[in-house]
């Protein structure tokens, strides 16, 4: 199978929806060694400037092999930089791969593949100690037999809905990351988004800490930036193919200008050989005019010379 699967939680108001993402399985190998990636280090694919793909450790060798590059700057202007160049693009680099960040929609992918083939050892995200047999889908838990229990009888999660572990790994999903909690005030849930501050925070933080200040729903501020995610995400679509329309374009008339050199030339190769044809017959009558004007005139110099003698 070239395809791997991921179910992958996406939050809204409904939390058991869910989207999948399907990539092709060499998406999820290093280009440079062919090595599936994995979720820790060195073999974590991590994204270079100009958006490529690789394993830190592949990177790592290829600086070192590759050495110090000169690059062309955003403006166009040349630049010498103590970094690498991209192994696809060539583009120049000048962030250590130590500091390059994360591919994380990849390494989501990642682990989910890990998390389906029993390559990621899974366990209860309660306990931290038990085999998860449940899926918590509310809560965002990975629960052992004990704590599931716990878990249906407990008052503010006996309504939850539970999805079998074995169901879970079939479905490839990532291993569900817990909710964030206030750092401040433990256990609260960073339920709200100060618009002064431009953090989360939790109930409790309007308070105190934040009172006076602007929030909403931390929810509705996630939702109004996906809008304008997407938004821009159209903007850049509607771009990239007005961009692939001009380069189709310049294509057919480059396509176009081959055509019509290819018949120019065709052309000219025929008009020449046909004048080569003329200029050949040409040369030929001249010479044989010159050749039978000489024969007349020796002929008429002979009869002088023996008439003289």
């Amino acid at each position: 199978n070239m395809n791997a699967s991921v179910h992958v939680r996406v939050d809204g108001t409904d939390a058991r929806r869910e989207h999948t993402i399907v990539v092709p399985r060499e998406a999820i190998c290093c280009p440079l060694c062919e090595e599936p990636f994995e979720t820790t280090e060195p073999r974590t694919p991590c994204v270079t400037p100009c958006f490529h793909t690789f394993c830190r450790l592949c990177l790592q060798a290829w600086s070192k092999e590759k050495g110090a590059v000169a690059g062309v700057g955003a403006a166009g202007a040349p630049y010498a930089a103590d970094g690498f160049s991209c192994p696809t693009c060539r583009a120049v680099c000048t962030v250590a791969v130590e500091a390059l960040q994360l591919n994380f929609a990849l390494m989501t992918v990642v682990e989910a593949e890990r998390v389906s083939t029993g390559q990621t050892q899974l366990v209860c995200q309660e306990c931290e100690d038990g085999m998860p047999t449940s899926h918590c889908l509310e809560c965002r838990l990975l629960l052992c037999e004990g704590c599931t229990k716990h878990h249906s009888r407990n008052k503010l999660s006996k309504h939850h809905a539970l999805q079998p572990i074995e169901e879970f790994k079939q479905h490839k999903q990532a291993i569900p990351k817990q909710k964030r909690t206030c750092t401040k005030h433990k256990g609260q849930g960073l339920d709200l988004y100060c618009l002064t501050c431009e953090t989360p925070i939790c109930f409790h933080g309007t308070v105190k800490d934040h009172e006076g200040h602007k929030y909403e729903l931390l929810s509705d501020v996630a939702g109004n930036h996906q809008a304008k995610l997407r938004m821009e995400a159209d903007k850049l679509s509607k771009t990239q193919t007005t961009l692939e329309e001009g380069i189709a374009k310049i294509k057919q008339e480059e396509d176009a200008l081959a055509a019509e050199a290819i018949e120019q030339k065709a052309f000219i190769g025929t008009h020449f050989e046909e004048l080569c044809v003329r200029l050949r017959a040409r040369e030929l009558a001249l010479t044989r005019e010159v050749d039978e004007a000489l024969a007349r005139k020796k002929k008429i110099l002979a009869g002088q010379r023996e008439g003289l003698e």
